[in-house]
């Protein structure tokens, strides 16, 4: 008997939209689906520790609870598909987590691949940033070619800021849902009508620059603080984990505007940050938590 094709649902959305959060959520709420999260690397992106606590299967794959399957983008996206695709118990339902200055409507095109069939485009933007980042010279287009290739769009951390609907229709013909925290139902996100042909057509990205620090020494609450509070808003995204000198670790995430330090159980081995920002201007002042 031939297997019916998997849905493929590409996530989407410009640095800092909640990608990852949701992803989260999916994987600790799949319903009754065996769901599978294509990610491009399980440190990097940020999956739950807790979620991948279970054993490892295959090269690449790991189990986690509730059924659900991880598989790392290491090796390409036509590899990860392929080894998901040939598993003895194959997933209901993949979801592949495009970075955040990927097109995802070019992504979707693997959808249409044998073996597979279009789950849609799902694109997170957030309420707080998304007006000024539509509108930015350098990040604008992108941000708009992600909303344009989406069949829904997931609004999120719209407790921090208005959007104007009317102006984002400019962008996407596609619903608008409102979400906190990633709260979605997962019938929401992965039962999106994506009848529409996929885009195949990644365009041109914006030069973006990339910066990272790491030290061995803990650093001071006070040297950490300063150096948060005097970012540049022109910097997209910065995240990370900082040792500090009382023994404790805090992971730090910055989007634009936002900037949020809070505590975490693991202590890391080392500390260490990373830098996105697309204005050729902006300098990150590591020299700052080195002295």
């Amino acid at each position: 008997m031939v297997a019916a094709p998997i849905p493929l649902t590409v996530v989407g959305g410009y640095l800092g939209a909640g990608k990852t959060t949701l992803l989260n959520h999916l994987l600790r709420h799949p319903g009754r689906r065996r769901i599978a999260a294509v990610v491009n690397d399980f440190g990097d992106v940020g999956v739950d520790a807790e979620l991948l606590s279970a054993a490892t299967g295959a090269e690449g794959l790991i189990d986690l609870p509730n059924g659900c399957v991880c598989c790392t983008l290491a090796d390409g996206l036509q590899q990860a598909l392929a080894r998901l695709g040939a598993m003895a118990s194959p997933p209901d339902h993949i979801v592949v987590e495009a970075s955040g200055v990927a097109d995802p409507g070019a992504i979707a095109g693997w959808s249409f691949t044998p073996g597979f069939t279009p789950g849609g485009v799902v694109v997170l933007a957030a309420a707080d940033t998304i007006e000024r980042q539509r509108d930015d010279r350098l990040i604008g287009p992108t941000v708009r070619r992600q909303l344009a290739a989406a069949d829904l769009v997931l609004l999120t951390r719209a407790d921090l800021g208005p959007v104007d609907a009317v102006a984002l229709r400019t962008d996407t013909a596609a619903p608008v849902v409102a979400v906190a925290h990633g709260r979605v139902a997962p019938d929401i996100v992965l039962g999106v009508d994506a009848t529409r042909p996929a885009a195949v057509s990644a365009g041109e990205h914006e030069t973006h620059q990339r910066s990272t620090w790491e030290s061995d020494r803990p650093l001071t609450s006070e040297q950490l603080d300063r150096f948060v509070a005097g970012l540049d808003q022109r910097i997209l995204r910065l995240k990370g984990w900082v040792r500090l000198d009382r023994g404790e670790a805090v992971e730090v995430q910055v989007v634009g505007r936002s900037k949020v330090v809070q505590p975490i159980t693991q202590l890391p081995p080392a500390s260490r940050l990373v830098a996105i920002w697309a204005d050729p201007d902006v300098a990150v002042p590591w020299e700052q938590l080195d002295s």
